[in-house]
């Protein structure tokens, strides 16, 4: 008897250390974000020679808007689109690149920096006092991103 439950014991524990140790759910992750980096960032550098800018140009101050860390920008944005679904990828698009144009660096943790692109892209100068909580855990969650 003492065999069988030293045994249940055991495949039960290795079972639970299983789901408890790192899995490929963190690659899942990076991979999905790294598509979501890379159409964002495609989209914004195609915007940009669209009004006349050539491709490397396009790409430079699409890198200086975004920094070093596309993934962390990717993850930003991401929250934010979840956090405000009603806002369209193309007006998004269009408020990054007008970013980018004029070569003005995004702090996607920046309460203000929200506050200012969720006025441009959704064309409402005045907030409700909710949708100011929204920015707030936004911009919260947006400064607790890092990769190690």
């Amino acid at each position: 008897m003492k065999r069988r439950v030293l045994f249940l014991g055991t495949v039960l524990l290795i079972g639970n250390l299983a789901f408890a140790l790192p899995s490929n759910q963190n690659m899942r992750v990076r991979a999905d974000i790294s598509k979501y980096d890379n159409a964002f960032v495609r989209n914004v550098v195609d915007q940009l020679v669209a009004r006349g800018l050539d491709y490397d140009v396009a790409e430079a101050r699409v890198a200086t808007l975004f920094g070093d860390d596309h993934a962390i920008a990717a993850i930003s944005l991401h929250n934010f689109k979840l956090a405000f679904p009603e806002i369209s990828d193309e007006s998004l698009i269009a408020y990054l690149s007008d970013r980018a144009l004029f070569e003005k660096p995004m702090n996607m943790a920046s309460y203000d920096t929200l506050v200012h692109m969720l006025q441009k892209t959704a064309h409402q100068p005045a907030l409700s006092k909710e949708t100011y909580k929204k920015l707030e855990k936004v911009a919260r969650l947006n400064s607790t991103i890092e990769f190690s």
